[in-house]
């Protein structure tokens, strides 16, 4: 790794991913909630494919949680 600080990755970062994501919160509000850089989120799937799995169902949720509000808005 060049520069920056050591990545803080860990594996109970999924769940944490994962609830988030149901929550309604975007990759970047995740980040920020791991307080760590989006481009950190990105490299941690391509890293860690428990991390990639996790993501994808975080935002298949996220997407599900705000389609869900939208429905209750019409």
């Amino acid at each position: 790794m060049s520069g920056g600080r050591p990545s803080d990755y860990d594996p109970a970062f999924c769940e944490a991913a994962i609830e988030l994501g149901k929550a309604g919160k975007s990759k970047a509000q995740m980040a920020a909630a791991f307080d760590v850089s989006r481009q950190t989120i990105d490299n941690w799937a391509a890293a860690h494919p428990e991390f990639l799995e996790a993501l994808n169902r975080a935002m298949a949720h996220c997407q599900a949680w705000w389609e869900d509000k939208g429905q209750d808005g019409m």
